[in-house]
């Protein structure tokens, strides 16, 4: 005889599901909570004083340090003499010492310790330049580069063309770009657009890097101000960077973290200084004393090397840069929300967000770029919004922010126009500032940038929240729904 099955009380059932589901909500909504309140006790602590009530929307363009980062650097430099590194004595051998803990420290950050080397730069733009200088580019290479690359990037087809190699933009990354190639030749792409926050897939390293004589090259410096980089996972050629992207303290210094499998192919055309084992001056002869030192000419800056390990010790202090990325990631979503719900009386949006938000939300970092709508729908101009921005203490960037790729795609402006619209070049040049504002048409060539970062606040948003509706109410504008 069969044994009858028991009844499944599914009343029950649900009531378990639902039960459990409300715990996780609750869990997670108190993880973002908790997180929240953790950087908001760190801001007025650390940062406030510093900012002078200034409220900073900028850290695509440089991080803010901390007053802590400033005291440590501060006390260490007060206690240790230092001098130069090439020289064999006491204080030599100590800052010698302090420039390889330094090496160490930031391989061991970016989990690169077996396969890459550091070579200190001015900055992320010095060290594209030490890729360019040095790749060995010949007559039948290619360089290919995604049209959305900061100009530093763009710049290394200089060096392309006088070795007689060819260049090319795309849209994106193919395989069927990268043809087999006898011919030494490199592919360069950002591992977040600066322009406008998309992120780019890194799954394209290990693509590139199956072709033969391809090498793969990521500018990394708006990509690891907030977001982790593992390169025991990820293994392209090249990687270049800006410290003061990452934590704001020390500036004027940055990095190039090379392969060590490719630095012997590498030919910088100039050796200098101490970093030179030896050379000779009636034969063409000379020596590196190591890997890094092949492309380091001269006496390296101690003393900004010096606080590099101060500002991981912040990031450190932060939660580390996992923590740092999903508060980014939840203020990006808070402030894109509200922005995306204004709109006019007649329903129009009132902004025009650029970037990967609503497409593919986990391929966008923390930059929000927006440009304005006015009631007849033309585009504000980015001058008047930043100028009433500033007014309220509020920092932002406008332009194209060194991006004219990602610019003028986002904005649909076409090349040919862009370039019959800029203006003849004044002698002695133009001012630093008077190129912001670029007419092509009827339309500006910019946008307006907001970048969060490691300190940024929900209160910041809702800051910048109220002041744009001041404008909207100022300037009259018919909008149905504020933002909330």
């Amino acid at each position: 005889m069969l044994q009858q099955r028991p009844m499944i009380d599914l009343t029950r059932v649900f009531l378990v599901v639902a039960v459990f589901i409300s715990f996780c909500v609750f869990i997670s909504f108190l993880n973002n909570t908790l997180y929240s309140s953790q950087v908001k006790i760190e801001k007025s602590d650390i940062l406030m004083p510093l900012m002078n009530d200034e409220i900073y929307f900028d850290y695509a363009g440089a991080a803010p340090y901390t007053i802590e980062q400033i005291d440590q650097y501060s006390q260490f430099m007060k206690n240790n003499f230092l001098c130069n590194s090439h020289s064999p004595n006491v204080c030599g051998l100590r800052s010698s010492e302090l420039v390889q803990n330094t090496r160490d420290t930031i391989l061991k950050y970016f989990n690169a310790q077996d396969d890459y080397i550091i070579i200190f730069t001015s900055g992320c733009t010095h060290a594209l330049r030490v890729v360019g200088e040095s790749f060995p580019f010949e007559e039948g290479s290619q360089f290919i580069f995604t049209k959305s690359n900061h100009n530093s990037v763009l710049g290394i087809r200089e060096f392309a063309k006088l070795k007689n190699a060819s260049f090319l933009s795309v849209d994106e990354y193919s395989s069927s770009y990268l043809k087999t190639s006898i011919h030494p030749s490199l592919f360069a792409f950002p591992a977040e657009d600066n322009f406008n926050g998309v992120q780019y897939p890194l799954e394209w390293i290990e693509d590139i890097n199956k072709h033969e004589n391809w090498y793969s090259l990521i500018d990394a410096a708006a990509f690891v101000s907030h977001s982790l980089l593992d390169l025991s996972q990820v293994k392209p050629h090249f990687v270049t960077l800006s410290f003061y992207k990452i934590f704001g303290f020390p500036m004027g210094i940055g990095a190039l973290l090379m392969r060590k499998d490719v630095v012997d192919k590498m030919s910088p055309i100039y050796f200098g200084g101490g970093t030179v084992y030896a050379s000779l001056p009636n034969v063409d002869y000379h020596v590196f004393f190591g890997f890094s030192s092949k492309f380091e000419a001269g006496t390296l800056p101690i003393s900004s090397i010096v606080g590099i390990k101060y500002g991981f010790e912040m990031i450190k202090k932060k939660g580390g840069i996992k923590s740092i990325q999903k508060h980014v990631k939840l203020l990006t979503q808070k402030l894109v929300t509200s922005l995306k719900q204004t709109k006019f009386e007649n329903g129009n949006p009132v902004f025009e967000i650029y970037g990967n938000h609503f497409k593919n939300s986990s391929l966008q970092g923390g930059i929000i770029t927006f440009n304005i709508h006015q009631n007849d729908n033309s585009l504000i101009l980015t001058a008047s919004i930043n100028s009433f921005l500033r007014e309220k203490k509020i920092n932002i960037r406008t332009g194209c922010m060194c991006n004219p790729g990602s610019c003028l795609k986002s904005l649909g402006i076409n090349e040919d126009e862009y370039m019959n619209d800029i203006p003849k070049q004044p002698k002695g040049g133009f001012d630093s500032n008077s190129c912001l504002d670029i007419m092509v048409g009827n339309k500006e060539a910019g946008a307006i940038r907001v970048s969060l970062g490691y300190a940024s606040t929900e209160e910041e948003i809702e800051r910048l929240i109220e002041v744009l509706n001041e404008y909207f109410k100022e300037n009259q504008m018919k909008i149905k729904i504020p933002i909330k």
